[in-house]
């Protein structure tokens, strides 16, 4: 009994951590090799210009510009950027500079970072002004030359601007001698240097504060210099943005650093808790940024995914790769590439006397997408009709569904014979004529195959999307059939829900109508994960019309998701000729727990141990149990174990038992 009872104590200890232990193979290991944050994204040479006029009275004024230069030097992704900081106002005096540069032009390396946050929090008091006025051309003259003659050749050139007022100069002898001259040549000069920045295309983003910012001439500001977007879509063109104060100036800062890297940013909604923090990233983002506005330096962080894991702060981890900076700054970033969708958390600690009411999160990240293209029928004969349908993946290869996250997606199909004339078509979302349900993601086309095609025929689907990246067109080779086509192919009854290292099951209906045999070769494309299909090869006979059974097999590296695929059937008889594409989309969950795949055994193991010591203590003399000397211990969070402490002397000899009375 004593046997029996330890045997079931291990068992239970067992099984109550296993079974409800959420399964990590799925983010225990890189699907691939991860694209290190440092080569994330297109460089970008910042320049931020810092109001230090005689208008700033508050000192949280200049304070909240300096914090919103470290959302964007710890919040840019890729660490072949550069970043300065330059505080301006006016000359008061002839041998007097109108601009300060806080911070030098620095790398935004993992090291660069760290100076820059030192140097940003060095900066964080009062006592920088300059002048009185507001000098705007020898600001952004000084910007543009500190980004000319210390930034990198191929970076873009960004200038963020600063202020709570107008231009003005009229006490700045520099322009002349009375405010009405100096105001006139103010404007001039200004006016050479807008065109100066469209010359060597910097950008140039306003941010006014506060009722005495002039939102025309700040958006003037923009309009004149160089209005190139990273994008077709608006959102990316430069512009003026007004704010009540300067509270809310780390806002308007993301959302303005954002747009002008081509992404899209969202802020943390209100705490679930004091110390936790949650913030929303989308499937589509390629790369992103987790940024927090901590107040305190003391206030230290720990990030978790959306499947609850904690993650590194650099290095990789199931398929992302980590990189942090200004952990020692009041402003502190986790850049990530590759980062699993859905709902990050970020847990704050500090000291009792801080105030975590004021710590804030927020995500940018940057949107990519990838077109995959499905036809049908696979392999057209000359003047029929084709039914094309182009869903898009984002970077992990996860169809995605949300139309609303994908803002104003145009696509086209085209159909390019060799040595012909193309043929386009729009590819629909709306649910009229070929599409079957408006914005389901799924965009539909047909279009009729030239009369006189014959070998070779590309489709492509050519795709843009404002504020998205689009890498590559989907593009899908098949073979004109110039007869009869004597093999058919279609997938059905495939799984939907799966987990990593484990299969989902399906069938192929295949037809043969030829007098010959033919072979198919089935592969599995269009996917950035470790899926594969079994069999690879299938042969069938003359005349021959059968299902078969096919198996899709999901890598233990496979993802938590969605996995999206195309599933592609040539005839190998044919040279590969095109036989069937299909769109493949599986629901990646959890596997089993160890409890959940062994718990019949342990519980029958549990239960014959539990009925021999029963029958072999039928035999011996009825007594009372003796449990003083059993310990139970808790030795680890990762083994379990019973332990029986001998005595340290023999006990004296017990009393007979008195025998039991049957009622008992």
């Amino acid at each position: 009994m004593r046997s029996a009872l330890m045997l079931t104590v291990l068992v239970g200890a067992l099984a109550g951590p296993l079974a409800g232990a959420p399964a990590q193979s799925a983010r225990s290991a890189p699907m691939r090799p991860v694209l290190t944050v440092a080569s994330a994204s297109d460089p970008v040479d910042i320049a931020v210009l810092v109001d230090a006029s005689a208008s700033i009275r508050k000192p949280q004024d200049f304070t909240q510009q300096v914090r919103a230069a470290a959302v964007l030097g710890q919040g840019e992704i890729s660490n072949d950027s550069t970043l300065t900081v330059i505080a301006f106002a006016d000359s008061q005096q002839r041998d007097e500079k109108p601009v300060n540069q806080l911070c030098p032009v620095t790398a935004l390396t993992v090291a660069g970072r760290e100076e820059l946050s030192t140097c940003l929090d060095s900066r964080a008091y009062w006592g920088t002004r300059i002048g009185s006025g507001t000098d705007f051309p020898a600001a952004l003259d000084f910007a543009m030359d500190q980004l000319r003659e210390q930034g990198s050749d191929r970076a873009r050139d960004v200038v963020f601007l600063m202020t709570d007022g107008k231009m003005d100069v009229s006490d700045a002898p520099a322009y002349g001698a009375d405010p009405a001259t100096r105001m006139t040549q103010g404007r001039k000069r200004l006016g050479s240097t807008l065109a100066r920045a469209r010359k060597d295309h910097v950008q140039i983003w306003p941010i006014g504060m506060g009722p005495g910012a002039d939102q025309q001439e700040l958006q003037a500001l923009a309009d004149g210099a160089f209005t190139t977007a990273c994008s077709t879509g608006p959102a990316s063109s430069p512009r003026a943005q007004v704010i009540q104060s300067s509270d809310h100036l780390m806002d308007s800062m993301t959302t303005a650093f954002a747009a002008s890297r081509c992404g899209q940013a969202t802020l943390a909604p209100s705490a679930k808790s004091r110390n936790e923090l949650t913030v929303m990233i989308p499937v589509h983002a390629r790369h992103a940024s987790l940024i927090l506005a901590k107040q305190d330096p003391r206030v230290t962080a720990a990030y978790f995914d959306p499947a609850g894991h904690r993650v590194p702060t650099t290095g990789d981890f199931g398929g992302s790769g980590f990189e942090a900076g200004g952990r020692n700054g009041s402003v502190e970033s986790l850049r990530i590439s590759d980062p699993l969708p859905g709902v990050w958390t970020v847990v704050l600690t500090a000291p009792e006397e801080l105030r975590l009411e004021e710590t804030d999160l927020r995500a940018v990240w940057r949107p990519e997408l990838r077109p995959s293209l499905s036809i049908s029928p696979a392999s057209p004969r000359p003047g029929e009709r084709v039914t094309a349908v182009m869903r898009l993946l984002s970077p992990r290869g996860v169809p995605v569904t949300d139309p609303e996250s994908i803002p104003e997606v145009t696509a086209r199909l085209e159909v390019a014979p060799p040595q012909e004339e193309a043929v386009e078509e729009p590819l629909r979302d709306d649910g009229l004529g070929p599409d079957v349900k408006a914005h389901d993601m799924l965009f539909t086309a047909q279009i009729v195959v030239p009369a006189d095609a014959t070998g070779e025929v590309n489709f492509v689907a050519h795709v843009s999307s404002h504020g998205s990246k689009v890498t590559g067109k989907g593009a899908l080779a098949t073979t004109i059939s110039t007869a009869q086509r004597p093999l058919t192919a279609r997938l059905s009854a495939l799984g939907s829900t799966s987990h990593p290292g484990s299969t989902v099951s399906g069938s192929l209906f295949v037809a043969n109508g030829d007098a010959r045999p033919h072979t198919l070769k089935l592969s599995v494309v269009d996917t950035a994960q470790a899926v594969s299909v079994e069999p690879d090869t299938v042969t069938v006979k003359p005349g021959a019309a059968l299902s078969i059974g096919i198996t899709l097999v999901l890598g233990e590296s496979v993802q938590l998701g969605s996995v999206g695929g195309l599933l592609r059937v040539a005839d190998a008889s044919q040279g590969g000729r095109l036989v069937n594409a299909s769109f493949l989309s599986v629901a990646v969950t959890p596997g089993p727990t160890w409890w959940e795949r062994w718990r019949g055994v342990a519980l029958g193991a549990t239960a014959a141990l539990l009925t021999a010591t029963v029958a072999l203590a039928s035999v011996r003399p009825r007594q009372r149990p003796h449990l003083d000397r059993l310990v139970l211990m808790l030795a680890s969070s990762t083994w379990y174990g019973v332990i029986i402490q001998p005595p340290a002397a023999a006990p004296p000899p017990r009393p007979a038992d008195p025998p039991i009375p049957p009622s008992s």
